[in-house]
């Protein structure tokens, strides 16, 4: 499909529907997916009334108008079927009148509730493509339309789920979907099912300090024993026993390196680095060491929690902080090394390292 057509036919959907504009920096081929979310959950919009098209946004719709609409959007086909159904059980067993009548309003609630809902999912998820449009890799990967079987679990449970449900996860989840297809498998869409709210909101607090698959343990000193064992429990994160540790990267130079995301910390190998794995240091002792080692004449590494694949996928929908627990951790750890220089890089575009600056006792040498 030519983009300025499905240019187009987004401008209307989204305007139809009283939707947040997506940001003009979105290419076609997430355009095209977000098309096909809002065919699936507003149905064919051409065919809707003019009365919805022009009501804007939903907040201003008019009652009658969304009764039409919903029941347009539900199937004409199978709202006649109902209507014939109960005309026919009315006519063998002489129901009175007022029994049809009331039928088809519970029909048209219950259908005008279903869209109201569907609507608010995209509402939601429009906004979050728009507070975090997908980054260049997000918008030439993946298909153009969003798989069937996706759409299908998630309109029973958009179905089943109140008006706060959709805003904390389900509006997420479709953005999610939308930015890199495949994310969102069956056995995924469970666990947000029958994850507990307590260990929901934890998982979002605690990846807050995330920085790629890792969280280092020097930022979540409070995270206790039974918080961290209800999350791998959930399947959101691989059990450690407190004792996982990064592994360094050889920089062919006097350093130990640890890359995070696009970033490398460089800690000088004459730096003077204690073991956290003997005692009397136990495992929830040793995450109040930014850095550690096994064993001396051993590398040196840093306590983290790390995240299932499942995990990752959960913590893509939450707002990036990765950059700001970078830096915390930076600072931390040159606090604690703090007779000692430590370098700070970033990876460039060619995949090489830059040094951006040297830290010493927690501040920046430049």
């Amino acid at each position: 499909m030519p983009d300025d057509v499905l240019d187009n036919e987004i401008t209307v959907a989204i305007e139809a529907n009283g939707l947040s504009a997506l940001p003009v920096e979105i290419k076609a081929k997430v355009r095209s997916r977000c098309l096909s979310a809002i065919d699936r959950f507003a149905g064919n919009l051409v065919d809707w009334p003019n009365a919805w098209l022009e009501a804007g946004p939903a907040k201003k719709r008019a009652k009658t108008e969304a009764e039409l609409a919903a029941i347009k959007a539900c199937g004409e086909t199978e709202a006649d079927a109902i209507r014939t159904s109960i005309g026919q059980i009315a006519a063998q067993n002489t129901l009175p009148g007022a029994f049809v009548q009331k039928a088809m309003e519970q029909f048209c609630r219950k259908a005008v509730r279903s869209q109201e809902k569907k609507i608010l999912l995209l509402q939601e998820t429009m906004e979050d493509l728009k507070q975090r449009p997908p980054d260049m890799e997000e918008s030439t990967n993946g298909a153009e339309i969003l798989d069937e079987s996706f759409l299908n679990r998630l309109e029973k449970r958009v179905e089943e789920a109140t008006e706060e449900e959709i805003r904390a996860k389900w509006g997420k989840i479709l953005a999610g979907e939308i930015r890199r297809p495949g994310t969102f498998s069956a056995k995924l869409m469970r666990l947000v099912d029958e994850l507990e709210p307590e260990t929901a909101k934890l998982f979002e607090d605690i990846c807050c300090w995330r920085i790629n698959g890792g969280i280092p343990a020097y930022l979540v000193v409070n995270l206790n024993s039974p918080q961290l064992k209800s999350l791998e429990a959930a399947g959101l994160f691989v059990p450690s026993e407190g004792g996982l540790l990064t592994e360094y990267i050889d920089t062919k130079a006097e350093t130990w390196g640890f890359a995070f995301k696009n970033y490398l910390i460089a800690v000088p190998k004459q730096a003077v680095i204690v073991s956290g794995f003997s005692e009397p240091l136990e495992q929830y002792l040793r995450k109040n060491i930014p850095i550690t080692k096994r064993e001396e004449g051993k590398a040196p590494g840093i306590a983290c929690y790390f995240l299932t694949r499942e995990g990752m996928a959960l913590a893509s929908i939450l707002e990036d902080k990765q950059q700001e627990a970078f830096y915390t951790y930076l600072k931390k750890l040159s606090e604690f090394l703090s007779d000692t220089e430590i370098g700070e890089f970033k990876k460039a575009d060619d995949n090489s390292l830059e040094l951006v600056r040297k830290w010493k006792n927690g501040k920046p040498l430049s």
